[in-house]
C-alpha cells in the first residue's frame, strides 16, 4: 500500500486517497471526527468547513492535509459515493487515473473498430460493441461539455 485509505463503513467503500500510507493514523482520525460531525443534531447550524477548522490539529502542521484528506474523504463517502458491495474499492482524488482509464477504453475501442482485436465468441463480440460505445459516449459527453465551458477541459 502507498496511499492512505479512507475505510470502508457501512455500505460505503473505502477511498484511496493521495496521502502517504506513513500517515494512515492521520486519515483515519480525520475520518472519525467527519463522523462525529455527520452524527450531529441536523438543527445544528456549524458547516463542515467549521467544523474541520476547529478540529484540524494545529500541533503538526505536516499531518494538516492528511486529516483534511480523511475528513472530506468521509464526507465524500456520505454524500457522492454510491453504495457499494462488501470489499468494493473506490479511488478518488485522481484527474489523471479517468484520464489514463478513459485513454485505454478509448485505445481498445480503436483497436477493435479497427478490427485489430478479434473477438472468439459472441459473448465477446457483444462486450467489444458496448466498450466502443461507451468510449463514444464518453467522447460525446467530452465534447459537449467542452463546448459548453468553451475550451478542452480534460483533454
Amino acid at each position: 500500500m502507498t496511499h492512505a485509505i479512507i475505510p470502508a463503513i457501512a455500505g460505503y467503500p473505502e477511498l484511496v486517497t493521495d496521502i502517504p500510507a506513513r500517515d494512515q493514523g492521520t486519515v483515519e482520525a480525520g475520518a472519525r471526527a467527519a463522523e462525529a460531525w455527520l452524527s450531529r443534531p441536523w438543527d445544528d447550524p456549524m458547516s463542515h468547513h467549521e467544523n474541520l477548522a476547529q478540529v484540524i490539529p494545529d500541533r503538526f502542521p505536516e499531518h494538516r492535509d492528511a486529516f483534511a484528506s480523511g475528513y472530506l474523504g468521509r464526507i465524500h463517502q456520505h454524500l457522492r459515493t454510491p453504495k457499494a458491495a462488501p470489499g468494493q474499492q473506490i479511488v478518488s482524488g485522481e484527474e489523471e487515473l479517468t484520464a489514463v482509464l478513459f485513454a485505454m477504453l478509448e485505445e481498445v475501442a480503436n483497436v477493435s473498430r479497427n478490427g485489430k482485436l478479434k473477438a472468439r465468441s459472441f459473448e465477446a463480440r457483444g462486450v467489444m460493441r458496448r466498450v466502443e460505445g461507451l468510449s463514444d459516449a464518453i467522447r460525446n459527453v467530452s465534447e459537449e461539455v467542452n463546448s459548453e465551458a468553451g475550451g478542452q477541459h480534460g483533454q
